[in-house]
């Protein structure tokens, strides 16, 4: 069965404007590897290029470029420290902030 994508858009007039197109890519709402949302265009690129959200990308696709386009992919355990990581980095950004 082939698959529709829909798209809302809102004009001016808060009016609704459907369109469908059979090439739009599916992007699912979670990192297929982090499992964090999938929230922004880096995002929805980076998911285009490797399969996964724009941080592992960053972190795992493209430090390990050869070995990710030969089918490896990262433990659990790894995926867990690097989310550490980033959120340690936000806590710390929005920690200096207050």
């Amino acid at each position: 069965m082939e698959r529709i994508h829909t798209s809302v858009t809102f004009d001016r007039n808060a009016t609704v404007i459907l369109t469908k197109s059979e090439s739009a890519p599916e992007i699912p709402f979670w990192c297929p590897l982090c499992s964090c949302v999938m929230g922004n265009d880096r995002d929805v690129n980076a998911h285009r290029g490797s399969g996964v959200c724009g941080d592992c990308e960053q972190d795992f696709a493209d430090t390990h470029r050869i070995e990710w386009m030969a089918g490896w992919r990262p433990s659990k355990k790894e995926v867990n420290k690097q989310l550490k990581k980033r959120f340690r980095t936000l806590l710390d950004k929005y920690l200096k902030l207050s």
